[in-house]
């Protein structure tokens, strides 16, 4: 059932999955002809012995950028997830008032409409913060409730249970001894 599932995915999927290898095999290549030009000016043809290592280069090329560019984007995702409710709240009003301008005042083509979204996205995410800043944190201070946790806590899976069963592991469905 489990081969059959992949091969529905893989299926599914071909055009992306071959857009994946043709990336990472551009990224390896890339990888490895920056590496060649600073040890030795002469390049090498790719011939399909070395496509493989090209391929295992560009993936962690690919995994080492996607790790830079996530640690550069936890300050805006961090701050995303402060104001969440707030953006929960005042999107679907900001949203309505600017699609009614829209439909209103703009044609209705592609490009313009696009451009309202755009303003909705960013005014709903302006208005937000505004909102979790003035309307927010005062409630919730004048509530004694802290806005932030004091200290960060650790992630579900690495903290300690006291539980009298912790220490038993259940082994999943696909591991050896299930």
């Amino acid at each position: 059932m489990a081969l059959v599932s992949a091969g529905v995915l893989l299926f599914a999927f071909r055009e992306r999955l071959l857009l994946a290898l043709v990336v990472a095999l551009a990224l390896g290549i890339e990888a490895s002809r920056r590496q060649r030009i600073r040890a030795a000016p002469s390049a090498a043809p790719v011939t399909p012995a070395t496509a493989q290592g090209h391929v295992a280069a560009g993936c962690a090329t690919a995994v080492r950028a996607r790790r830079h560019f996530a640690e550069g984007l936890a300050p805006v995702v961090r701050q995303l997830g402060d104001i969440s409710y707030a953006l929960f709240l005042v999107h679907f009003p900001v949203c309505l008032v600017i699609n009614a301008a829209f439909t209103r005042f703009v044609p209705p083509t592609v490009p313009l409409q696009s451009l309202g979204l755009a303003i909705a996205f960013a005014a709903s995410v302006a208005l937000a913060a505004v909102f979790h800043a003035r309307v927010e944190k005062p409630l919730l201070r004048l509530l004694g409730r802290p806005a932030v946790p004091s200290k960060p806590q650790a992630p579900l899976t690495a903290r300690r249970s006291r539980s009298p069963f912790a220490s038993r592991r259940i082994p999943r469905a696909h591991e050896p001894g299930a």
